[in-house]
């Protein structure tokens, strides 16, 4: 039996491909004030962490790692928020937004908030290359 092709969620169609990892897809958000990344396991049918199994919940989390210790490593910030929400959409994704005591923002959360784009298509692909040159 063949396995079921991959289906990403049509929600995640205005995101910024930064790579693929071995289990997650590494998206970004257009907001140039907050690195925000967004790790969606290729895994079908999948709301919540605990409907994968063990083993690919141990990956989830080492890609996670990779992708904040990129943003660490990148971006210094204050604090990374991590996040599982999945009430707008329903298919498992993580966030890892890169949070600094400075941004418009703070402390508020940035779920819902406007944010400052990317000025063009170029600089959210050169933002989203960096950032995948540090992941690997």
């Amino acid at each position: 039996m063949q396995n079921q092709a991959f289906t990403l969620s049509s929600d995640f169609d205005r995101k910024i491909f930064v790579t693929k990892l071995n289990l997650s897809i590494v998206l970004m958000e257009n907001n140039a004030d907050n690195p925000w990344l967004i790790l969606v396991p290729m895994v079908n049918n999948v709301i919540d962490l605990t409907d994968l199994t063990l083993d690919k919940q141990a990956e989830l989390l080492s890609e996670i790692n990779k992708c904040a210790n990129a943003l660490k490593e990148l971006y210094k910030p204050y604090k990374l928020n991590i996040a599982s929400l999945g009430n707008v959409t329903p298919q498992l994704h993580i966030h890892i937004q890169a949070r600094f005591k400075n941004d418009r923002h703070f402390p508020k959360p940035l779920f819902g908030l406007d944010a400052n784009t990317f000025a063009s298509k170029a600089l959210a692909q050169e933002a989203a290359a960096l950032i995948k040159s540090k992941i690997f």
